[in-house]
């Protein structure tokens, strides 16, 4: 079930896991990043769709971080 959104003060946030799981596309730009990963990179989903840690890292070093 999705985590509904929270609103604190007039910001509505929702839980990054909902996103994905460690949102490591949202610090392309930088050049060092550190990614740290509850699930270790792992997911049930099929390769091919992309989520599993690796791609989200690929896109990042192919972007110069």
């Amino acid at each position: 079930m999705p985590s509904l959104p929270h609103s604190i003060g007039d910001n509505r946030y929702i839980d990054g896991g909902y996103r994905s799981n460690e949102n490591a596309d949202l610090a392309a730009g930088y050049g060092r990043v550190l990614v740290l990963s509850p699930l270790g990179g792992r997911s049930r989903a099929p390769l091919d769709w992309r989520i599993h840690l690796a791609a989200p890292v690929d896109e990042l070093r192919a972007r110069g971080s």
